[in-house]
């Protein structure tokens, strides 16, 4: 373990070990589970981010509804980069309208988001 002295303004620290002790963890666990989803989001590939999205749909309980946000953590989602979401959502829709026997397109909303189902197995 490495370990990094590092300083903080007093308000961001009340705020840090506010939500550490709201979850029942210490600072140190709290950072540790939320470092490397960060660093996840902030870097992600198109490739990495569509096997992410390819396997939350495995988990999907057959016939629900979605969108391809809805895949992701909304914190993560909202971290992505604009240019990524929607080359996401495209390559997405291509994976859905192969012969894709795990979901399929059902239309797009007003708002332009593609909706999709989650067939049965």
């Amino acid at each position: 373990m490495v370990v990094i002295p590092f300083e903080l303004e007093d308000e961001l620290a009340k705020q840090l070990l506010a939500v550490a002790c709201a979850r029942g963890v210490t600072v140190q666990q709290f950072l540790s589970s939320r470092v490397p989803q960060i660093l996840v989001t902030s870097d992600m590939t198109l490739i990495q981010a569509m096997s992410l999205a390819q396997h939350a749909v495995v988990k999907l309980e057959p016939w629900t509804n979605f969108e391809v946000s809805d895949l992701f953590p909304a914190a993560d989602w909202d971290q992505m980069p604009i240019g990524l979401r929607k080359a996401l959502g495209r390559k997405f829709r291509e994976w859905a309208d192969e012969d894709n026997r795990l979901l399929r397109f059902v239309r797009r909303s007003a708002d332009n988001h593609s909706h999709y189902v989650r067939l049965h197995p």
